[in-house]
């Protein structure tokens, strides 16, 4: 009897753990009702293509703006130009200018800053500091014909001439860049040779406006080829053949026994080399002028409000005029052209 009351009492044991078991495997399944290789019955949520609006940038609220403008003494904006803010001796920052001449930093407010310019271009030179007036600065870069060495490549526009010293052929008079532009507000430098058909044509139209102009101009002429023997038999030449004036020309002319015009690699002969009162290339020109130009040049760079630009396209300084004349109509033409031996069929709006 007491082994039926055991077994009975194993039996009910063993009933309630699988009871259990069941119930915590059902639970389990009430967890996971989803067949994971089944696919969902809802489509999910898409999340959004676009990509969310960005917030713009914002200043940092405890920096301020300074600008800074670079020119030249002419006005002429100076590009890839560095400088230094400073607060004392204390660097702040630095900007490099654009093709404006214009450049900015954004540094905390403070109304001690000054910019300094640490490299200017050779030719050109910078005050030791400038100081910002309402957050602005101007830094003016001065220049000046270069009185020692030479030049060590190619001229090109913007670049500060190099000094030289050239001797007339006639008169052995010297003639010094720097001290020519200390009294006259250009220099034309003209390359020619005997040989030159157009350098002989261009002579004698350049000396009648240079005669004119000669209070504020100088004109040199050099020949890379003639010395002084052979520049004196050209002029006597074309005196008597009455290709040049019959007292001569009236600006200097020497051998360019130096080599300056070599400098300039020149593409043809005549050139003509326009340095301004700032000793500085603004203009080049190959081939042949005529008074009229020589005349728009000698206008512009003599000029007492002078702005400095450097010149690539001279025909800027010789502006066409347009004709103030009305196209006639196409009948008018037409009655015109219509007439005579030979007929023809004008009809403008087509053809």
């Amino acid at each position: 009897m007491k082994e039926t009351k055991r077994l009975l009492s194993l039996l009910l044991v063993l009933a309630m753990v699988l009871s259990v078991c069941c119930a915590a495997l059902v639970g389990c399944n009430d967890n996971n009702t989803t067949d994971p290789t089944s696919k969902p019955t809802e489509k999910p949520t898409e999340q959004p293509t676009e990509k969310p609006t960005e917030k713009p940038d914002t200043p940092d609220p405890s920096t301020t703006t300074y600008t800074i403008s670079v020119k030249t003494a002419g006005g002429m904006p100076m590009a890839d130009i560095m400088m230094f803010v400073q607060d004392g001796t204390n660097i702040i920052g630095y900007a490099t200018t654009d093709e404006n001449g214009e450049a900015s930093v954004d540094i905390p407010a403070k109304d001690t800053y000054t910019v300094t310019v640490p490299n200017t271009p050779t030719g050109y030179s910078a005050n030791e500091s400038y100081a910002f007036v309402d957050n602005h600065a101007d830094v003016v870069l001065t220049s000046a014909v270069i009185t020692e060495g030479s030049p060590s490549k190619t001229y090109e526009l913007g670049n500060v001439m190099y000094d030289f010293t050239v001797t007339t052929y006639n008169d052995k008079k010297e003639v010094t860049l720097s001290e020519v532009l200390k009294e006259k507000d250009m220099v034309l430098i003209n390359y020619w040779y005997d040989g030159c058909a157009y350098c002989l044509q261009e002579f004698p139209e350049m000396d009648e406006v240079y005669q004119r102009y000669s209070d504020s101009v100088e004109v040199i002429a050099l020949s890379p080829y003639d010395n002084d023997e052979a520049i004196a038999d050209f002029m006597d030449r074309y005196i008597q053949t009455g290709d040049l004036p019959a007292e001569g020309l009236s600006f200097p002319i020497a051998y360019d026994e130096q080599g300056i015009i070599a400098n300039f690699n020149p593409s043809g002969a005549p050139t003509s080399v326009i340095v301004d009162r700032y000793g500085v290339i603004c203009l080049v020109v190959t081939g042949a002028m005529s008074s009229y130009q020589f005349e728009a040049i000698f206008d512009y760079f003599t000029a007492e409000d002078y702005q400095q630009q450097l010149i690539v396209d001279p025909s800027i300084l010789t502006p066409v005029a347009k004709p103030n004349v009305s196209m006639p109509s196409s009948d008018e033409i037409g009655a015109v052209l219509n007439q005579g031996e030979i007929k023809v069929t004008y009809r403008g709006e087509t053809e």
